[in-house]
């Protein structure tokens, strides 16, 4: 059986692969958990789990299951793929589009661990500013997200 956070991550990787023009979003999503530039299309993501913190009553357990928060961190790039008169902008267009089909997303699908599992909260978003008049660069951001979920204590693999 997989852990939880592997399948918080899995399932995150999934919805983000189902996102596509048809069905309401800016851009058909192609490519997820592909480092390689090279490889895949564009836009694409990575998602990461972070810091996990416990968040049980100090005064003991909490019902036999681990009260839990992560972070989660989709790291997005986007690459412009026509000539534009002024790529740096069009390019910044396109990396908005995608941090909104991220909002999107989340807000259209609550629970992305399965049961035991809250909606996740936005945190942040950071774009590193790398100007350039490429007209075929890329560009990245990392949207930053915590979800929460109950852990079964004997069986950690399990959601509570």
């Amino acid at each position: 059986m997989s852990s939880i956070r592997t399948t918080i991550r899995d399932n995150i990787a999934d919805l983000i692969l189902s996102m596509t023009k048809v069905g309401g979003y800016n851009a058909d999503w192609q490519t997820v958990q592909q480092d390689d530039v090279t490889l895949g299309g564009w836009p694409r993501a990575t998602v990461h789990l972070g810091e996990e913190t416990c968040n049980d009553a100090e005064d003991g357990t909490y019902h036999q299951v681990y009260a839990c928060s992560a972070d989660v961190m989709i790291d997005i790039g986007v690459k412009l793929t026509t000539k534009s008169p002024n790529p740096q902008y069009a390019i910044d267009d396109l990396l908005d589009e995608a941090i909104d089909d991220i909002k999107r997303m989340f807000g259209r699908n609550l629970s992305i661990g399965g049961a035991g599992t809250l909606p996740l909260l936005y945190v942040s978003c950071s774009t590193p500013d790398l100007a350039t008049g490429d007209v075929f660069v890329t560009k990245t951001a990392t949207m930053t997200w915590t979800i929460s979920y109950l852990q079964c204590r004997t069986e950690p693999s399990q959601i509570g």
